[in-house]
Parts: structure tokens; sequence; C-alpha cells
């Protein structure tokens, strides 16, 4: 069994459906563009442990991305940001929000080319 790496996303997710927990986490990302850790906690409330779970297991499946800044105690707390369509197409499909705003959008497309997270695995930050 190989061990967990937090900053590499494994080649098989955990399965399992997508909660309303996990969409208000991702409603509540794509409303604050780049939402560290105890700010998503905060947003949604609830068991905060559960929180954090669902943020790993969305992360692991690519609908979120993450990224934390190295060598400040171990590192930073993660960062998350959306960075493809499918997570704006959930909340659609779960009447969450209506058609998303272009520049919702843009902003999507931006940081999936920026690639955030592979910059900080490279000490780009």
């Amino acid at each position: 069994m190989a061990s967990f790496n937090k900053f590499i996303r494994p080649d098989a997710p955990t399965g399992g459906v997508i909660t309303d927990r996990d969409l208000d986490i991702v409603a509540a990302i794509l409303r604050y563009r780049f939402s560290p850790t105890s700010q998503v906690v905060r947003l949604v409330g609830g068991n905060e442990d559960v929180t954090l779970r669902r943020l790993r297991r969305l992360w692991e499946k690519g609908l979120i991305n993450r990224w934390a800044f190295p060598g400040i105690r171990t590192h930073s707390e993660f960062h998350y940001y959306l960075d493809s369509r499918e997570p704006v197409d959930l909340l659609i499909a779960h009447d969450r929000i209506t058609e998303p705003h272009p520049a919702m959008l843009e902003e999507i497309r931006n940081n999936r080319e920026k690639d955030y997270a592979a910059a900080a695995l490279r000490g780009q930050h």
C-alpha cells in the first residue's frame, strides 16, 4: 500500500458520491477564488474534521486544486482554487448556480494555465 502524499494526487481517487457539503465547499471556493483551509472550514460550517476529509477527497478527484507554501513550519495551510469547469457544472446540475459569468470561466482557465499547485511544488512561489 502506497503512503499518502499530500502534494501529489493519487492515480486512483477514493470513490463515493458528491454530498451537499461537497457542493458547499465548491461554491465557497468559487465565490472566494483562493480560499485557505481555515476560511473554507468557517464558511461551510459543521464538523471541521469532516470538512477536511471532504476537501481532500475533492482534491483527489480533481474537482478542486490546492497549494501550500513549503518551508513554513513544514508547510503553510493549503489554499484551494478551481482550475476546471467540472465543479462549476456540478453546481449548475444541483441548482446551486445558474449559468456562470464569462469572467468566472476566464479565471478558471487562467488558474489552469498558471498551475499554482505545481509552481508551489517546484518552489516557484
